[in-house]
């Protein structure tokens, strides 16, 4: 039985998170092998995995007639998240990466940011 949430680990630093399931992602997974990884063995490099997984997603790009990359959709997920609100910490904790490298990469998406950069600009007026 798949739960509503997937514990994943992150590449970046290895600490694990654990993120909500879609609905139509806990479907596919729960007609699946059971097992306790879907995407790897465990018994493997992590890093073996995802060279796995960049190859997959080549061949998909190059069968659909695009270039695909799984890191692709790591910024506009980033920036949903951001645009939706959640906080600069939490989103450094999903991506793996610290708050300071988020503000950099994605500042221009963080809706409280610009409205303390508003804000300052008018306080000059």
């Amino acid at each position: 039985m798949i739960g509503e949430f997937l514990t994943i680990r992150s590449h970046k630093n290895g600490k694990p998170v654990q993120l909500p399931i879609h609905p139509d992602v806990r479907e596919g997974l729960s007609k699946m092998p059971a097992g306790e990884y879907f995407f790897g063995s465990g018994a493997v490099n992590p890093k073996s995995c995802v060279g796995d997984w960049q190859r997959t997603f080549r061949r998909l790009g190059s069968l659909a007639g695009v270039h695909i990359h799984a890191h692709r959709w790591r910024h506009p997920f980033a920036t949903e998240l951001l645009s939706k609100g959640v906080p600069v910490s939490e989103v450094a904790a999903i991506l793996g990466n610290s708050p300071r490298i988020i503000e950099k990469h994605y500042s221009q998406w963080i809706q409280a940011r610009q409205e303390s950069i508003n804000t300052a600009v008018k306080a000059t007026w």
